[in-house]
């Protein structure tokens, strides 16, 4: 394993880690606000919907966190951050297009999705390339 951690904090402070950890930020948070103004829901499906976003959320400040300090010490909570991203838009993104809503909401979700996994696959490689995290290839 030698080589696999990089642990010069110049490498991570990547542009694309901070956009990354600012978006899911910001989208998560607004869905968080969404959530408590939805008179509609009960606490359990509150609860339901808080969980993913208070998740991606806190990924994203963690995100934010690991570009601040930019040292490798966060690297791999942010790739498993990563991995839950590109995992979870496009699950998502199918349930809202077979669910009937309307053409709108459907568009500006398929927009947050694209950021979304657009960003993930950014830090994902630049994770790669600063030597943050294994690209599988062990010598």
């Amino acid at each position: 394993m030698a080589g696999f951690v990089d642990g010069s904090p110049g490498r991570f402070r990547h542009r694309s880690v901070l956009a990354f950890g600012a978006w899911n930020t910001v989208i998560w948070l607004a869905r968080i606000r969404n959530i408590s103004a939805e008179e509609s829901l009960g606490t359990g499906g509150r609860i339901l919907w808080l969980a993913p976003a208070v998740l991606f959320s806190g990924g994203g400040l963690l995100a934010i966190a690991a570009w601040w300090r930019g040292g490798a010490a966060l690297a791999r909570p942010v790739a498993a951050f990563v991995v839950a991203v590109v995992l979870y838009w496009p699950v998502r993104t199918v349930l809202i297009l077979i669910d009937g809503h309307s053409l709108s909401f459907r568009l500006v979700h398929v927009v947050l999705a694209v950021v979304s996994v657009g960003l993930a696959v950014a830090v994902w490689r630049c994770l790669q390339r600063s030597n943050l995290i294994s690209t599988g290839a062990y010598r």
